[in-house]
């Protein structure tokens, strides 16, 4: 999932109005359960990324040292490997989804103040029509 497809899931949800508010509010459950499941998911994907930049850092770390007229220390092989393309890619992947987590994080707490708001616009309504 993309962040920038997340931010604009949630800006759409936080657009209500008196049209759209019994909606809104019947929505926000599914919502919340939404984000936490993407939380849940990232969270795991994450974990298995970490695995997975360690084993491609350990295989280039191995080709280098293998194709290395010279031995090189563990800690300068490593230095090398980083700027790998693959240790690139997966450090690529693991910067989104901490983008993920964080955005997630966020809106649970932003969807949480929603029903604060929710409840204050209700109230709203009723003094307005009475």
């Amino acid at each position: 999932m993309e962040p920038e497809k997340l931010l604009e899931e949630i800006k759409q949800f936080l657009q209500f109005d008196e049209l759209n508010l019994k909606e809104k509010q019947l929505m926000l459950p599914s919502i919340k359960h939404r984000y936490a499941t993407i939380y849940i998911q990232t969270k795991r994907e994450m974990g298995n990324l970490h695995a997975e930049r360690k084993r491609a850092l350990r295989s280039v770390v191995d080709e280098i040292n293998k194709e290395s007229p010279v031995k090189l220390s563990i800690i300068a092989a490593e230095k090398l490997a980083a700027d790998h393309e693959t240790v690139i890619q997966i450090d690529e992947k693991i910067k989104n989804n901490e983008l993920i987590l964080e955005i997630c994080e966020k809106s649970e707490k932003i969807l949480s103040s929603a029903s604060f708001d929710i409840k204050n616009l209700v109230e709203l309504i009723k003094l307005e029509s009475n």
